[in-house]
């Protein structure tokens, strides 16, 4: 089942959702400008801050460094890392960090190559980035970050280029899903499973339902969950999950979320009983 909570002040799409705790960010993104000639996308510099014993968003004082759309953001010790994506004008190279508890954004060491549409998580208290799109062209590439130097490091590739695509780790392995890779509007319905300590991607024997990309991916006690997302055919209001020790997908027919939903963020938060 499902219920409504509050909405954002403002519009947001292709930007951030992070949850710390009780308390839920949304950074960055874009912001519509309709007109009855076009629909205008203007990348935004704001963070909201969802409250659960309060059930409402309030917008922080502080703003983000860079405006930035189609990026990747994770979570380590209190801080948010902001990586990549699109600004007015050009591809993002800078990485910004949030402090949590202090509400202040600081600028840290840049990516070694400019990447929008990238996936990102952390793993064992390492930040891991995968693919995204680079000059116009997929990219394979995986990286990871040394949190104690600050530095970005190559570290391997994927099995096939993916942008748009979605990422999560079960505390043993990080799983890749799903995406585009450029070559034909055909969107992926493969995966494949990075191990961090081999540095190696192997391809899953069972693919996703259907290829989807711009979704959300969730894992949770042994099961990862695909919420909305694009077919090639439209956007959906549906999930699917995967159950990591069957190595099965299923379909949740009802209830579906709702709306259907692109470029949308969905996070897991774990109420207190």
């Amino acid at each position: 089942m499902h219920g409504a909570v509050a909405d954002l002040p403002e519009g947001r799409w292709e930007g951030a959702t992070i949850v710390n705790g009780q308390d839920i960010y949304q950074l960055g993104g874009s912001s519509h400008v309709l007109s009855a000639s076009n629909c205008k996308t203007s990348p935004v510099d704001t963070i909201f801050k969802f409250t659960l014993g309060y059930k409402m968003w309030s917008q922080l004082p502080e703003r983000l460094k860079v405006k930035r759309t189609a990026f990747t953001a994770v979570l380590l010790k209190n801080h948010i890392y902001l990586i990549g994506g699109y600004s007015e004008d050009d591809y993002v190279l800078e990485v910004e960090r949030f402090d949590c508890m202090e509400g202040k954004s600081e600028m840290r060491n840049a990516l070694l190559t400019r990447l929008k549409y990238l996936a990102g998580c952390v793993f064992k208290g390492v930040i891991y980035i995968f693919g995204g799109i680079e000059a116009g062209v997929a990219s394979d590439k995986i990286y990871q970050h040394d949190e104690s130097e600050d530095t970005w490091t190559e570290i391997s590739k994927m099995l096939q280029p993916r942008c748009r695509h979605m990422v999560c780790e079960s505390g043993e392995k990080i799983y890749i899903l799903g995406g585009g890779d450029l070559t034909s509007s055909k969107v992926l319905k493969t995966m494949e499973m990075f191990d961090p300590i081999t540095r190696q991607c192997t391809k899953l024997s069972k693919p996703m339902l259907r290829g989807v990309e711009m979704a959300n991916a969730v894992y949770h006690e042994g099961v990862i969950y695909i919420v909305g997302g694009w077919t090639g055919e439209g956007a959906k209001a549906s999930v699917m999950y995967y159950s990591v020790k069957d190595n099965r997908w299923h379909k949740i027919n009802r209830p579906k979320i709702p709306k259907p939903t692109v470029h949308g963020n969905c996070v897991l938060v774990l109420l207190p009983m």
